[in-house]
């Protein structure tokens, strides 16, 4: 038995982010980025992505084309 009632929450709207990678960098390389500068995030191009609502991590997911629209597919989920 869930102790939460879900149904009560359903009309909340939640925003969800993906993340594939993240890199700390200086001030002065932040300054000195251009258009069309690569930065390299320290994962694999195989890596999955993390799929988010705030700070909490729901699934790993694939990149995937929905519609022509870029989309994800959960591959493994963390809460749900």
């Amino acid at each position: 038995m869930s102790l939460v009632n879900f149904e009560a929450l359903g009309d909340i709207p939640v925003t969800l982010e993906v993340r594939f990678g993240g890199r700390d960098i200086t001030v002065e390389e932040l300054v000195r980025l251009e258009e069309g500068a690569s930065i390299p995030l320290g994962v694999t191009g195989d890596a999955p992505l993390e799929v988010f609502a705030g700070d909490l991590l729901l699934a790993s997911a694939e990149p995937a084309v929905v519609d022509d629209l870029l989309a994800v597919r959960i591959s493994a989920t963390s809460l749900l």
